[in-house]
């Protein structure tokens, strides 16, 4: 008798190892805690991928017990990397903190020379209005307005 308990409790286990199970994350912000809608989340084993909604939920159903590596991107944040074990035994939904990305463009310097050619045979033609010139524009048309 103790061993049909046991062979039953076997059968049991694996059969719920092997239901798929889904995962909630949730997505946000590290500083504010805003929820970034549109984030993408990954599984790199399964080549699967979502976009979060307004609230920054994604959610996997059906996944296979095992483990899993989930890749979490936005645009302007760094990349998380989390690796996973399913089924999932934690508190739903999963929240991913992400980080802005430290990394800025540098300044960028748009300069000029003059050249004896003429405007004519120059490639691209550059005009530069400057302040005074659009002062006096709006001077004339306040003055033809009155």
């Amino acid at each position: 008798m103790v061993s049909l308990l046991t062979i039953i409790t076997l059968v049991l286990s694996f059969q719920q190892a092997s239901e798929p199970s889904p995962i909630i994350f949730q997505i946000l912000d590290e500083e504010t805690e805003e929820p970034l809608g549109g984030a993408t989340a990954y599984i790199l084993e399964l080549d699967r991928g979502i976009t979060a909604d307004e609230d920054g939920i994604a959610a996997f159903e059906e996944l296979p017990a095992g483990s899993y590596t989930f890749s979490f991107r936005f645009v302007g944040y760094e990349e998380i990397t989390q690796t996973v074990e399913i089924p999932f035994t934690g508190d739903q939904p999963f929240q991913i903190l992400m980080e802005h990305e430290h990394e800025h463009l540098d300044e960028v310097t748009v300069s000029t020379t003059r050249t004896t050619r003429s405007i004519e045979d120059a490639p691209t033609r550059v005009e530069a209005i400057t302040l005074e010139e659009i002062e006096e524009k709006g001077n004339m048309l306040s003055t033809i307005h009155l």
